[in-house]
């Protein structure tokens, strides 16, 4: 069960049934929200995604649930006895995460994300007591009352730690140590690491004639600010390839499907991408530096990783929409700069990945 086709369909046999099981409709979503000040009210949405999921898994009789980082069908299989993986990321973990950004930092890069200014998030909830160098446990910040009453209204079991009480008594972290170490973990909690699948053809690429940036929104990025960021690159004399979601959008630049990214990214200096944990593990593989434009906290704590550690810069989507100059002008900086070190991650086939799920559960 995932919102949209991510790496979990990979694990998919091909002679096996993949079916979708989507979000629901946007105009549900939003008109829970209609009439009030703020952009839209989470905890609407996440109730009619678990009435969803729970009907999603009744009607396919499912005896168990693997989530790609999916809270509302993780969930929806608790509240129904179904047991259940969580393939999370390590800053997720809230407690056991060893990695937690500042608190200026998170108000920079999260505040957009939920619609607000950083400035005005600085100032509200537990962030206005903290110093603006202090560590931040993102998940902590993550869960109000309105998530613990939800939990309780489904059924789902109280637990100590938020990754317990929302992701699940099994979990694979599917995050590098080194990007994102973890401590103490529950001994439910398993981290592989990444596993990289392989998909699609290798690409067939003209030469290059200078630096070369890949862009993709994935499946859930801002494909809207491939265009404008596209047209910035190219008067810097950058070379653009484009993947993915949007890319048709996109004129005057090498257009390429999802191809494989051991073949395509040896020739790229940049990627910019919505900081989905996947895609920068990839391009971390290949010590590619990295500008991250997430749209949502998930993808925002792997971006803010990543700039705590030098090998990229993040900024929200929403930030890039407003000011796409200065997203244009991070991705042109970071080819100045030195790139990360190469991580190790090794590429698993598709049944060792599926074994490790297996494992988990078992």
């Amino acid at each position: 069960m995932h919102g949209a086709p991510g790496w979990l369909a990979r694990l998919i046999q091909p002679t096996q049934t993949l079916v979708q099981l989507g979000e629901p409709p946007l105009d549900a979503v939003l008109a829970a929200s209609r009439g009030r000040r703020a952009p839209a009210d989470t905890l609407p949405r996440l109730r009619l995604a678990v009435a969803a999921d729970r009907a999603a898994l009744r009607d396919c009789g499912a005896d168990i649930a693997i989530v790609d980082n999916r809270r509302s069908a993780g969930l929806a299989a608790e509240s129904l006895g179904i047991p259940w993986l969580s393939l999370t990321g390590g800053l997720v973990l809230g407690p056991h995460s060893a990695v937690a950004p500042t608190a200026s930092e998170f108000s920079r890069v999260v505040g957009p994300i939920m619609g607000v200014p950083a400035s005005h998030m600085r100032r509200t909830g537990r962030l206005l007591q903290l110093d603006d160098h202090a560590p931040v446990s993102p998940q902590a910040m993550a869960l109000g009352d309105g998530l613990t009453q939800l939990i309780d209204q489904v059924g789902a079991r109280p637990r100590r730690f938020v990754h317990e009480l929302a992701m699940g008594d099994r979990t694979l972290v599917l995050d590098h140590p080194d990007l994102l170490p973890t401590r103490d973990l529950p001994d439910s909690v398993v981290q592989p690491g990444p596993l990289l699948a392989q998909v699609g053809e290798a690409p067939d690429l003209p030469l290059k004639s200078g630096p070369r940036a890949w862009l993709t929104a994935g499946a859930t990025g801002d494909s809207e600010l491939l265009p404008r960021l596209a047209w910035g690159l190219r008067g810097w004399g950058i070379e653009v390839v484009v993947s993915g979601k949007g890319a048709e959008q996109v004129p005057d630049c090498v257009s390429l499907p999802l191809a494989q990214l051991d073949a395509l990214l040896p020739t790229v200096d940049l990627v910019v991408c919505h900081g989905g944990a996947a895609t920068v593990h990839h391009a971390l593989a290949h010590g590619c530096r990295v500008l991250a434009l997430p749209t949502h906290t998930e993808q925002a704590m792997v971006s803010l990783a990543l700039s705590a550690r030098g090998w990229g810069r993040t900024l929200a989507a929403t930030q890039a929409r407003l000011e796409p100059v200065a997203a244009v002008g991070m991705a042109s900086a970071l080819l100045r700069v030195p790139g990360p070190p190469v991580l190790d991650c090794p590429r698993r086939p598709v049944e060792d990945a599926l074994l490790h799920a297996v494992q988990a559960l078992s």
